[in-house]
């Protein structure tokens, strides 16, 4: 039974306060309830009622309990954008779509498409010059949209970049707006910015929705994981297959949520390994090692072990998915306090990985944390970048593929250093992205001696 009716928290007159805080930023916001209450703080939302749990255990049965717990409303809006696909369905559905979309994103698959990963991390890699200034951020951006534009429809980017990028680069403002407990409301307001959405919206319907079109018209497996949705069958249930809507619904959220969230933990990773040298290091110690001047392959990620442990890392403190939420459907006596049903449970990757009862001085980048006996050691809840449950990330396979072969491709030929010494600013929206983004500068590196340059494809 319940120690308490609630938890601690802030006054109930604050709510309306708090909205401004936490659009302001989310993280800062959960931070500073979670350093001033602890580990379970009730708090007021504009008119909401919403439960802040960072504990690993209750986190494990929120989300391995999924039938009891679903997304909430103001996340469901994000049909708006996605429609109603895997993000968004629930129970039945969710595991029919699931079983559906499996299939596409096993790893003898994804195998396929390590070779178009490094391809594109390589084309990215010629285009970059000796003493260059970049946005990395926006560098990333760019490699992870063709990333995924090759493997799920089988198309170059570049004769749509203009139309694709633009689109998204509307679209993206548009959910943080969307997501907000008020963002149905704000979409049906005639403002310019909603106006410029629903182009934009409809410009990546289109195209989508052409690409799809064209698949059908062939008829053919053309290797891409568009062609596994068009062919998914639901043998297990009636049998049938996905219409183009459910495809497109799909395709969207893989391509806008896959890119995106891909390109976040990339740029991070950079700002890191330039803010360590003894990580730089021991990254290009690995690569010489296990490359030997060629470019990395598929058999390659398992060796790349350092390599993951950055990323490992990188997620642990910049989780591009930082807040997650649920919503009971019955009461939820959780032994301390009792949440009702139909109110807003919070749930961050962002506060757990900063735990210090999980993690020991949590605020410093340390890639000794992921050698197997520190791993072995800890909740497995302690760590979730990818989700959990029935609900984990479908593609998390293929972004860890991705990512570490672009770190791999692209840092074997270069080392990026930060320009400025000021940390680079979060400016926490749906994903954990950089505020002003990172600039850094390009310098080609010298390999180890007795290994020959990359080859430039």
């Amino acid at each position: 039974m319940a120690e308490n009716s609630f938890p601690p928290g802030p006054s109930r007159l604050t709510g309306y306060a708090n909205v401004r805080v936490f659009l302001k930023n989310r993280a800062e916001f959960i931070q500073g309830l979670w350093e001033k209450y602890g580990d379970y703080v009730r708090f007021q939302l504009g008119l909401f009622d919403v439960y802040l749990i960072n504990d690993p255990e209750m986190i494990k049965h929120v989300l391995t309990h999924h039938r009891d717990f679903h997304k909430s409303k103001a996340i469901k809006m994000l049909k708006f954008i996605i429609g109603d696909g895997l993000l968004l369905s629930e129970d039945d559905d969710h595991r029919r779509q699931r079983r559906l979309m499996q299939p596409a994103f096993q790893p003898a698959r994804i195998a396929a498409y390590g070779e178009t990963m490094v391809g594109i991390a390589n084309d990215t890699a010629n285009a970059w010059r000796d003493k260059e200034e970049l946005e990395v951020h926006r560098e990333m951006m760019g490699l992870t949209l063709r990333v995924a534009a090759q493997t799920l429809f089988n198309t170059e980017v570049g004769p749509m970049t203009d139309r694709v990028a633009a689109a998204i680069n509307t679209i993206i403002p548009s959910v943080d707006r969307i997501a907000q407990p008020t963002g149905a409301l704000q979409m049906l307001l005639p403002t310019p910015s909603n106006f410029r959405f629903r182009r934009a919206r409809k410009e990546l319907n289109d195209i989508i929705y052409g690409i799809i079109e064209e698949h059908r018209a062939k008829g053919e497996d053309q290797g891409d994981l568009l062609s596994m949705l068009i062919a998914a069958k639901d043998d297990e249930g009636d049998g049938a297959r996905m219409t183009d809507r459910q495809i497109r619904d799909e395709a969207m959220t893989i391509f806008l949520a896959g890119h995106e969230t891909t390109a976040v933990a990339l740029g991070w990773a950079w700002y890191e390994i330039a803010r360590n040298p003894e990580v730089e290091a021991a990254l290009h110690e690995e690569l010489d090692r296990v490359l030997q001047g060629r470019l990395p392959a598929m058999e390659d990620v398992p060796k790349l072990t350092y390599t993951r442990r950055i990323l490992s890392e990188t997620l642990r403190l910049y989780p591009p998915l930082y807040l997650l939420d649920r919503v009971p459907l019955e009461d939820w006596d959780t032994g301390k306090f009792v949440v009702p049903k139909d109110k807003y449970i919070f749930i961050s990757p962002f506060l757990m990985h900063r735990h210090p009862d999980h993690w020991e001085d949590p605020e410093r980048f340390d890639t000794e944390r992921w050698t197997s006996e520190e791993v072995d050691k800890r909740h497995k809840f302690s760590y979730f970048p990818f989700g959990a449950g029935a609900r984990i990330c479908i593609g998390e396979y293929f972004a860890w593929t991705e990512m570490v072969l672009v770190i791999a491709t692209l840092a074997q030929r270069y080392r990026l250093s930060l320009i400025s010494d000021e940390p680079v600013r979060v400016q926490p929206s749906v994903t954990f992205r950089p505020a002003d983004g990172i600039r850094m500068k390009v310098e080609t590196r010298s390999l180890v001696e007795g290994t020959e340059p990359v080859a430039q494809l």
